[in-house]
């Protein structure tokens, strides 16, 4: 069910992306790294990122976040109802988001498509480790 969480608040972040003022995300930065020393890379870095962050970039991530968290549930809900081809379709999907994210990060340099890799391999590990642990207990029966 953490699963199901990660795509609630996946669609729940983009949501709020895209309600909120075109501002927001270098608010957000700023108020995150706010307690920071100046000299950390990791705060110049994320600052850098927010500023120069144009208008329709947070349409996209609120846009993409959307529709990522709302695959991402309905694939753990495929998974949930064991539905015969839930696993290998989550996989799928969950293979071309990495895909395309990596080669938006290759292209444009964004480190956000980093950190969305880095969910979805998350989400892809916690799937196949499900998947082990239902095969090992269906085979105990």
């Amino acid at each position: 069910m953490t699963k199901a969480g990660v795509g609630l608040l996946q669609f729940g972040a983009g949501l709020g992306l895209s309600l909120s003022p075109s501002d927001s995300m270098v608010r957000l930065v700023d108020w995150l790294t706010r307690n920071r020393l100046a000299a950390d890379s990791t705060t110049r870095v994320l600052r850098h990122w927010a500023d120069t962050l144009p208008v329709q970039a947070e349409t996209f991530y609120a846009l993409y976040l959307m529709g990522h968290g709302a695959l991402n549930f309905l694939i753990i809900f495929g998974l949930v109802l064991h539905l015969r081809y839930a696993y290998p379709v989550a996989m799928l999907v969950l293979s071309g988001f990495v895909l395309y994210q990596l080669r938006e990060f290759l292209v444009g340099h964004d480190p956000a498509f980093l950190v969305l890799c880095a969910v979805d391999l998350t989400v892809m590990i916690l799937i196949s480790l499900e998947r082990l642990i239902s095969h090992r207990r269906m085979a105990n029966l």
